[in-house]
């Protein structure tokens, strides 16, 4: 689980358990921890307080302390005036398909982006990043890309 996850919240651990293991794991995966913190005295807070202690977790109290720290709270702005965006691509037409389906299409998963370009996802990957370098497109959360032309 703690692969699959965007991020591991343990909200409540004695100083060890089966919630700190998948943690630590997580840590060790470069994924996002949190933890709710608890009473310095309550055998059931000491997971968590080590947790945060150890700088392994970030310290949440509430659902939007979470929503705040995976950038979920994105606010919708207007989009910005339509672009050709095939006169910025002349030596590559790959970058212009990808920049037009965002276009026309809005938000997209990678793997429905890879379907419709009928290209594999290793490569697109690596064609979205440069485009994210370029300050073209957003990654968003959940494998999510957007135009920002």
């Amino acid at each position: 689980m703690a692969g699959l996850a965007d991020a591991t919240i343990v909200v409540e651990s004695a100083e060890k358990g089966g919630s700190l293991i998948t943690a630590d794991l997580a840590f060790s995966y470069g994924r996002d921890v949190y933890a709710f913190p608890g009473r310095a005295n309550d055998p059931h807070s000491k997971g968590c307080n080590n947790l945060i202690r150890q700088n392994k977790a970030g310290l949440i109290t509430s659902a939007s302390d979470l929503i705040s720290a995976l950038c979920w709270d994105v606010e919708k702005k207007a989009s910005p005036a339509p672009v050709q965006t095939e006169l910025f691509f002349e030596d590559d037409d790959r970058k212009g398909m990808v920049m037009i389906l965002l276009r026309d299409k809005g938000d997209m998963h990678i793997d429905q982006l890879a379907a419709q370009l009928n290209q594999p996802v290793r490569e697109l990957s690596a064609l979205l990043f440069e485009l994210e370098m370029d300050g073209m497109v957003k990654a968003l959360p959940g494998n999510l890309y957007k135009s920002l032309l």
